[in-house]
Formats: C-alpha cells, structure tokens, sequence
C-alpha cells in the first residue's frame, strides 16, 4: 500500500533561488524511483500567497528587529505555519512534511518535522552559538516534537544530539539528508585522471551569498599563496553577490563567472581540484555534498554539521573560517602535494557514494515516511 504524503512548500516563490524551496520540488520526485510513496506538492497558485507573505513579513522584521535590537518577530510567525485546507483535501496525505516551520493546523494526519539542533559548543557563529539561543532552540524542539510523528534533522551528530537531549523522541527522529536525484559520483579513474600531472590547482568557491560563505576569506588566502610565488594556482568564483558587494581583484589567477545553471555550475566542479567554502554561518551546505561527488577536495568550516560532511576531515579538510592563514596553509599544502591531493577526493567521492548518494538517502527518506504514517494507525 502506497504511502501518501503532502510536502508543503509553495508552487511559487518570491525568492525562487533559495535552496529549500528548490530542494522541496525535487523531494516531490521521490515517488518516480520509490513507487512505495507517493509524494504531492501543492498544486493551486493562491497556496502560495499565505506562506511567501510570511516569508516577506519575516524578512521586513528581521531587518527591523537588527536595526532596533528589540525582539518584534512574533514566535508563531517565525516557527509555525499554516498548510493550505483545500490542499489537504485533495491530497488526503497519509503524511504532511514540513520543514522548519511547523505546521500549527495540521491534527487529524502525523507530522514528519525537519528541524535542526546543534550544540554551541559545535555550531560556530550560528542562530544556536550562545546558550540562550540554543535553550531556546531545544524548549521548541520539545514543544513540537511531541506534537510531531517524526523528527527529520540532517546527519547522525543531531539524531545523537537529539536523542542525548530528548530521550523520549529516540524512535521518532530520522537522519534525512538531501535527496539529490540528480547528483552522480565521478568515477574514481576519472578522478585520478583530473588530479594526476595538474598544470594549476584550480579552486572553485560557490555561493549566492558570498560574504557569509567566506569569499573575502578565500580571495586572501590565495592572495597570499600566489604572493608566496606559488602562481600555478586558479580560483574560479560562481556567485551574484546577493549579500553584499565583495572586493574582488583583477588578476591572472581568478575568474568571475557570476551566477551561472546548475549545469554549467556542476561542469566547473568536475574541472576543479579544491571546493573551498570557508562559511562562517552555515546550516548545511549543499554545494559541500556537490563538491565531494565532483572529486574536489572539499574544504569547510570546522564547526558542526560541516565536520561530518567531509567525515571528520577524512574526506576534505577543516578549517577555521574566520582565518587567511589557515586557509593559505591548506591551499598551499594541497597545492604541494598532488599525491595527498588525490587521495582527499577519492576518499571524498566514496564519502558520498557511501553517505549522500540518492541510493542512500531515497530509502532513508521512504523508511521515514512510511514509520510516522503509521504513528496514525
């Protein structure tokens, strides 16, 4: 019997470059390889009008709230939402997925909840980095996790975390990373073949908001390599800028692509050696997961949840996000010593082969809807 399930979202977006709104339309293809669910995206235009007027309420006050430094977004608006009647009578799902937000007028149907909990001491400088936010960030998770049929949060670190902080919800929390249908490993031979005899290592950083994933940093650091006299270096940036102007020089070594198709996006990854993206916010980082099945040597915040995307520095490299030298340092290192290079990205494309492949996720994803719409029985 096939499992029915509604993935709120909105058939339009305001903001259609945001990777969850992106990411949410691709969950919907599950059903095309996993005939055992059966998964349906809001359908009429005007369901879409409540959630992105939320989305641009949140925005107007969160910028409001940063100028004030008084607290003017209402809670309900910022961690509940409203899933669409019409939508769940023609659904009749047998599981409502919502992310983030939780869905405050959903009762009769179980809730499969995707959220996020990481510890301060884990998380860098993110919305949990101080002990009030993350208090906070918990008493949530225990207020709509019991409301919840299933916990979904990305990476075994927060099922650990949950489950250590809320015993009670160890049978309901799921690991549900990204399910990238679309994302295939680079044969290892092919990885060898890229990295072997290398004339420049080439670096590829991604990012429409350059500024929190660390572009200045990284421009400085190869800056400074390239200052050294290591020349045989080539940084090519793909990114609009979206939060902010960045100095970027006029030089040799880099080039600026703008923003370019994910396509175009994923042939720049398949040339490049390094995936550098020394964030200093980030809650994911789906270019992370990209960058390892393009056999890159995947550089990122060492801080959780990056440190369990490139395993613990066993399939990338970890550094501290906020620091040239550090970062120069890697660079150079790699630049060095192609042997270490290459073995980085091998162990890198069978990380994701092993971790973040759809022939992993996919399942973990069906278990998970068909387990909480049984919580209904």
């Amino acid at each position: 019997m096939k499992t029915v399930v509604y993935v709120h979202s909105t058939p339009w977006s305001v903001s259609p470059a945001n990777t969850d709104w992106r990411l949410r339309r691709v969950l919907a293809s599950l059903s095309e390889r996993f005939p055992e669910v059966d998964l349906h995206l809001p359908t009429r235009w005007s369901s879409g009008i409540v959630p992105n007027a939320q989305y641009l309420a949140l925005r107007g006050l969160g910028v409001l709230q940063n100028t004030t430094r008084r607290p003017v977004v209402p809670e309900r608006l910022r961690y509940e939402c409203l899933v669409s009647r019409s939508e769940m009578e023609r659904v009749r799902p047998d599981v409502v997925v919502c992310q983030g937000h939780f869905p405050a007028n959903v009762r009769a149907c179980p809730v499969l909840w995707e959220t996020e909990l990481l510890e301060p001491s884990e998380a860098g400088p993110t919305r949990t980095a101080d002990d009030a936010a993350f208090a906070a960030a918990l008493e949530r998770l225990r207020r709509y996790g019991e409301r919840a049929g299933g916990i979904g949060v990305r990476g075994q670190r927060a099922v650990q975390l949950v489950t250590a902080r809320v015993p009670a919800f160890a049978t309901k929390t799921f690991d549900l990373p990204f399910y990238l249908p679309d994302l295939e490993p680079m044969e290892e031979e092919v990885v060898r073949a890229k990295h072997r005899g290398r004339r420049a290592l080439r670096i590829l950083f991604v990012g429409s908001q350059s500024r929190r994933k660390g572009l200045p940093t990284l421009i400085d650091a190869v800056a400074t390599i390239v200052a050294r006299g290591q020349a045989s270096v080539h940084l090519d940036i793909v990114s609009d800028f979206r939060d902010g102007a960045v100095d970027v020089p006029r030089a040799g070594w880099l080039t600026l692509h703008g923003e370019l198709p994910w396509n175009q996006t994923m042939c720049l990854f398949r040339q490049a050696h390094v995936f550098a993206m020394p964030s200093r916010i980030e809650s994911w980082g789906l270019s992370y997961v990209e960058g390892l099945a393009s056999g890159c040597v995947t550089i990122a915040r060492d801080f959780e949840p990056q440190r369990e995307l490139v395993n613990y520095g066993n399939a990338g490299v970890l550094v501290d996000p906020l620091s040239v030298n550090d970062l120069a340092a890697t660079l150079e290192e790699l630049l060095l010593d192609e042997q270490h290079c290459l073995e980085l990205a091998v162990a890198g494309v069978r990380w994701f082969t092993r971790r973040w492949h759809w022939k992993v996720t996919g399942p973990a994803w069906v278990r998970a809807l068909r387990t909480v719409s049984r919580h209904a029985d």
